[in-house]
């Protein structure tokens, strides 16, 4: 299991100093432009003040370190640019997938997926050699939950049994930390991409579910199903 040693005080300094900087640009006399480099200086302070909270602890060890930005990363400092438009969508996810939309789009038949290619940066540290026992992992899981329960919740029905819901969220996490321990695997990986899987659009999903592992690795840029690292900031990363 990978350690991560956040510096978050690091884009929490930058924001103040940004901020500072936003308002002695304004206080400056002359020209009108300055206004609009303080706005721009302040917001982008903001930004990356909101980001040192709410940032997941691997985008700030990204960020604060030599190792290459990735994807998820820039994303995450996108949306804490948003501000409240971020946070509306958020507050939505835990009872409805409508926030995801935009990375539902179904492409086509899950068949025609180029596997030759990472396509989703969250799993860029998934060993490969590890892949079998995640799927095998993944399964032990799904066999253990409602899944048809989840799926009532994930796609925004009323009618899903709440209280078995919450009784097979407790045990999704609890089989994620033993299997992995038992395996040699990321716990994360495995809620993740069994949520994934839950998310997902039901017939295609049914159609890679013996290769499960492989297709959230291998995920395209608008999908049937949303990114990993999404799923992760939702509900994972506190």
């Amino acid at each position: 299991m990978e350690v991560f040693m956040p510096k978050r005080w690091v884009p929490l300094l930058w924001g103040f100093l940004l901020l500072l900087l936003a308002w002695w640009t304004y206080n400056r006399p002359g020209a009108g432009w300055h206004v609009y480099v303080a706005l721009f200086l302040a917001l982008l302070g903001a930004a990356s003040i909101r980001f040192a909270f709410q940032g997941s602890d691997r985008a700030i060890s990204e960020m604060t370190t030599a190792t290459p930005t990735s994807t998820g990363t820039r994303n995450e400092f996108e949306d804490a640019a948003l501000g409240p438009l971020s946070g509306a969508q958020d507050s939505t996810l835990a009872t409805s997938p409508a926030p995801f939309g935009r990375l539902y789009q179904n492409p086509g038949t899950a068949g025609s997926h180029d596997l030759g290619q990472l396509g989703d940066s969250f799993y860029r540290h998934m060993s490969v050699t590890k892949l079998p026992s995640y799927q095998e992992a993944f399964e032990q899981i799904l066999s253990q939950i409602d899944l048809a329960n989840h799926t009532m919740w994930s796609e925004g029905s009323t009618n899903y049994d709440k209280e078995r819901k919450s009784s097979d969220d407790e045990r999704l996490v609890a089989l994620a930390n033993t299997e992995a321990e038992a395996r040699g695997l990321q716990p994360e990986y495995l809620a993740v991409l069994t949520c994934q899987y839950v998310f997902a659009d039901p017939d295609e999903r049914a159609e890679c579910r013996s290769r499960w592992v492989e297709r959230v690795r291998h995920r395209e840029a608008v999908d049937y199903f949303p990114a990993g690292g999404a799923l992760y900031r939702q509900f994972f990363a506190h």
